[in-house]
């Protein structure tokens, strides 16, 4: 469970009147699978997202106590006639910490259920439970 704060598009840095939004993330399940044939290995994970605030300056400093920052470069695709449920994101990660520690980057590869599919989902979950 943490907070982040996100920005669409460009890195807030860039763009000093940028709106961001607080979310908070937690992560339900994990499943770790190893590949020893392959150069990687593959991490699936269940995680639920939820809007707390919906407008962070940029100019907003971190919060005290912070320990490392993601600037994420993503991009996202989608079938343009949206016929599948699912989008795909391709993500590169630099981490810095407040530390000494050096800074490192990683590699992240998504799939996520479109939101108006997951209101479709969440409804009818709703629907079978009463």
């Amino acid at each position: 469970n943490y907070r982040r704060v996100v920005f669409a598009g460009l890195h807030p840095s860039s763009t000093p009147t940028a709106v961001g939004k607080m979310e908070h993330k937690e992560k339900l399940t994990t499943m770790d699978l190893c590949l020893p044939a392959a150069n990687y290995d593959l991490r699936i994970s269940l995680t639920t997202e939820k809007s707390l605030d919906s407008h962070v300056p940029s100019s907003s400093s971190p919060p005290p106590g912070w320990t490392m920052k993601r600037v994420k470069r993503r991009r996202s695709y989608t079938r343009r006639d949206h016929s599948i449920a699912w989008q795909l994101d391709v993500t590169e990660v630099t981490t810095t910490y407040s530390t000494n520690k050096p800074a490192t980057i990683s590699y992240e590869v998504e799939m996520e259920l479109q939101d108006s599919t997951t209101i479709v989902v969440d409804a009818q979950t709703n629907e079978s439970v009463t």
